[in-house]
């Protein structure tokens, strides 16, 4: 729900069967204003820990992936190290101990949704679909290190290696690392191909 947009009147007194999920959390604390209009409110949650208990909470329900909780701590080391074929075999690991039918269905944002329930689980600054021309698919965020991530979809062997190609090329024309250079931050940017047929993650770091 981040960035969610809900007009003001959503927020009146309703039944909770009614009630928008966003004004839910909001009513709740773990939404709150971060920019408002006449007739929207802009919500954002309020500090990193409830982004990450929220992310539990989704890993506990939504993507109901068992031991999470060392999956999660294992990426803090992954990415620590710098280490993409890592982060990429948790990321697997997640992927493969849910359900088949979960993911019968399961498009891009479906994937990419997993990935940053785990990072935000660890507790990760971990970004969405960053809203500029030069944002990427995953923005990870520290103070000396910046992830940059382009999420693809592929069927088969040589679809896999197009699109890693293509997402290579869009990392390349978009600048994704032009916004860091002048702030001393070291960049590591990667393209992520999920295989449908295969229901696995591969990773492609781009120089």
């Amino acid at each position: 729900y981040r960035n969610s947009t809900i007009d003001i009147t959503d927020l009146s007194a309703k039944e909770i069967e009614q009630t928008k999920p966003e004004s839910f959390f909001f009513q709740t604390g773990y939404l709150t204003i971060k920019q408002r209009t006449d007739t929207f409110l802009i919500l954002d949650y309020p500090n990193q820990e409830v982004l990450s208990a929220i992310a539990k909470i989704y890993l506990d329900t939504i993507f109901p992936v068992p031991g999470y909780q060392r999956i999660c701590t294992n990426l803090w080391s992954a990415l620590k190290e710098r280490n993409v074929s890592e982060l990429i075999r948790l990321y697997n690991q997640a992927i493969a101990s849910l359900p088949y039918q979960d993911f019968a269905k399961a498009d891009e944002s479906t994937y990419r949704a997993l990935f940053l329930m785990l990072l935000r689980g660890a507790g990760i600054q971990a970004h969405g679909e960053v809203p500029t021309s030069r944002g990427s698919d995953v923005l990870i965020e520290s103070s000396k290190h910046v992830f940059c991530f382009e999420f693809k979809m592929a069927h088969t062997e040589k679809e896999r290696a197009q699109k890693a190609l293509a997402a290579e090329r869009q990392i390349s024309q978009r600048g994704y690392g032009e916004p860091y250079d002048e702030r001393s931050i070291s960049l590591t940017k990667a393209v992520i191909v999920i295989d449908v047929q295969e229901r696995k993650a591969y990773g492609y770091s781009v120089g």
